[in-house]
């Protein structure tokens, strides 16, 4: 997914802050935040239809089982 070049002031005005700060919210561990905070727009239709399918893929899935999952930064080479 390409991520669209979006000026700060724009993502101000659209309150984007608040849909990263929605996302992070519901991360399950502390590196899946620090990454949503990081999320920007996605280029195009096919781009986001994509990551919409990706994101019901998971959903329908259900919640991993992550209980207990520690720091991983290590292991995930960030």
């Amino acid at each position: 997914m390409a991520a669209v070049q979006v000026s700060d002031a724009t993502l101000e005005k659209l309150s984007f802050d608040r849909v990263r700060a929605a996302l992070a919210e519901r991360a399950a561990t502390r590196l899946g935040a620090e990454r949503a905070w990081a999320v920007a727009p996605t280029l195009g239709p096919e781009a986001a239809e994509t990551a919409l399918t990706r994101t019901a893929g998971v959903v329908a899935e259900g919640r991993p089982p992550l209980g207990g999952v520690g720091g991983v930064r290590p292991r995930a080479g960030a």
